[in-house]
């Protein structure tokens, strides 16, 4: 029977279903159709079994728009490791499980365990403090998605364990199976049209984002010490010396591998299985210049779950939590994340409805200025000589969260200069406000007790491997840090003050620093709950008292605009 439909070399139409178009029937999976880039080309489902044209992604993007405006909901990607859960397959973790005399026992609460259908290593899950809550809480505001950079497999176990009645996430999980991989994530696979309007993401990485303006970047959860990310499979320190083989064509003599420092890891054995995992990948991404990028894509993402599989290996074999302190959990991140989404879908909902019209990212770029709006930042030792400052972190975090970085005379002339550990700037991105200056000082005298924490940005903060452990406890002690060049710093500082009488005729007032100005009052006036609206139009902030105060200096050096 004829459909009335007349065929045509090449189809248009605008929704393909498993390969076949579903108004005239022809098979567009192959490379003269798949590939032409006519019709049906974007993905709408995680699996991609549904193809539809732009005009038609459009239109849906739209109706969600309106579903989810009627629920008075937005849309919430949330990725699984190290934000809402840790995972291990050390078998320590069963033993301890099973030991009620163990020290760690009490700490164990919430932890799950599963086996996948590929192999028989078991995993076990700490779901992080408050995960069930937060996940309720979050529903009601927000239309829940999962994206993962572990197996469908993987994906699908975790969401048993968090959200078992499958009222939560229901089908909305990607993983890298559906992505393809292991290194990037993008918001377009999820919502390929202006769904991205509506929505916000909350990782432990920013990196693998972009870090794009819809994302809140959560401290990564490290319950397991030392394990780090399980689907990061080589991890910074492996990329690194990636990188540095790209280079100078040489690896360095020692790699730790991405779960552990423990000795166990460090054998001759696992040495040489690490390196020829860093050769494998190198070579991978050197045959990918002469492939097409289907070819590429699919032998990188090979060679990364041959790497991965390696690597859950040597920490079953090597078991590197059996020599680790007691385990603690006293993690609240997730209730100050949620006092974020709320502000954000208070603020978009409250725009909608005056303007008639919103973007989610608008709202998150204007919350974040607000920390550091007044400050003058200057990365001063930190930024590698001949580096490009604005592709460093610490660049990138002070201009998202509003401080200035092209006015280091005024910051000077001011004086009281702070000069701070760069993790103040670090942290205070994690935390969307701005934390005390005076618990992360710098000092130079060696004698001054080193913090236990000082480490921490020694690691790039897209990475997993970054521990920001000094957020939790407050630094009562001033940081000494080693690897600065003190004198090159007090050179640079000199520096701007010569070129600071030579340039600065704009006739703006800069206020002095008072020594009886309590730093801490103003710290807590200005920045302690982002429920407080700080839109003073002269940079300065209300107070407890209701009084306009001017802010102190910021970490580096910082000045009023």
């Amino acid at each position: 029977m004829s459909t009335g439909l007349a065929p045509s070399d090449e189809c248009s139409h605008d929704v393909v279903f498993k390969g076949l178009c579903v108004m005239c029937s022809k098979d567009v999976s192959g490379p003269v159709f798949g590939n032409s880039g006519a019709g049906a080309t974007i993905n709408m489902t995680v699996d991609g079994r549904i193809l539809v044209s732009q005009k038609a992604a459009e239109r849906l993007e739209r109706e969600t728009a309106e579903r989810l405006h009627k629920e008075r909901k937005l849309s919430l990607i949330l990725d699984l490791d190290q934000t809402v859960i840790h995972a291990t397959v050390d078998p320590t973790v069963g033993e301890w499980m099973n030991d009620t005399n163990n020290p760690s026992f009490p700490a164990l609460t919430n932890v799950f365990k599963f086996v996948l259908p590929e192999a028989p290593t078991v995993y076990y899950i700490k779901l992080r403090p408050g995960t069930f809550e937060f996940l309720e809480k979050a529903s009601k505001l927000y239309e829940l998605h999962i994206y993962t950079m572990g197996t469908r497999n993987y994906a699908e176990a975790v969401a048993r364990i968090i959200d078992p009645q499958r009222r939560l996430f229901n089908d909305r999980i990607l993983s890298r199976d559906e992505s393809g991989s292991f290194q990037e994530k993008k918001i377009s696979r999820l919502f390929p049209g202006e769904g991205e309007r509506m929505a916000v993401i909350v990782d432990d990485r920013g990196d693998v984002w972009g870090w794009c303006r819809n994302l809140i970047r959560i401290k990564p959860y490290d319950f397991f010490v030392g394990i780090g990310d399980i689907n990061e499979p080589l991890g910074a320190n492996g990329k690194a010396a990636a990188n540095q083989l790209k280079q100078t064509g040489v690896l360095p003599a020692t790699i730790l591998p991405a779960s552990s420092s423990s000795s166990e890891s460090t054998t001759p054995e696992a040495q040489q299985e690490i390196k020829e995992d860093i050769l494998a990948l190198v070579a991978t991404e050197t045959a990918a210049l002469t492939e097409t990028p289907e070819v590429a894509a699919k032998h990188l993402q090979e060679t990364l779950s041959q790497i991965q599989q390696h690597a859950i290996h040597r920490q079953e074999v090597s078991r590197p939590l059996k020599d680790r302190p007691v385990l603690h959990d006293n993690d609240t991140e997730l209730e100050e994340i949620m006092q974020r989404l709320e502000r954000i879908h208070r603020e978009y909902f409250g725009m909608l409805d005056e303007e008639g019209d919103c973007d989610v990212r608008d709202v998150m770029d204007g919350l974040r200025k607000r920390v550091l709006r007044g400050c003058e930042v200057v990365l001063s030792g930190v930024v590698p000589v001949g580096f490009d400052q604005r592709r460093h972190d610490l660049y990138r975090f002070a201009t998202i969260f509003g401080a200035g970085t092209d006015k280091v005379h005024k910051a000077v002339k001011q004086g009281g200069i702070h000069v701070v550990h760069p993790d103040w700037l670090y942290h205070t991105a994690i935390a969307w406000k701005r934390l005390p200056e005076e618990s992360y000082r710098l000092v130079k005298e060696k004698s001054r007790p080193t913090s236990a924490n000082a480490s921490s940005t020694q690691t790039p903060m897209g990475s997993s491997a970054d521990q920001s452990e000094s957020l939790d406890d407050e630094v009562d002690e001033q940081v000494n840090i080693g690897g600065i060049d003190w004198s090159a710093m007090d050179a640079e500082i000199e520096a701007e003050m010569d070129s600071s009488d030579e340039d600065e005729n704009e006739g703006e007032a800069v206020e002095k620093d008072d020594d009886d100005f309590d730093v801490w009052a103003e710290i807590e006036g200005a920045m302690g709950d982002l429920e407080e609206d700080e839109d003073s139009s002269d940079g300065g902030v209300d107070g407890e008292d209701g009084k306009k105060r001017k802010r102190s200096p910021s970490p580096f050096s910082s000045s009023k605009k």
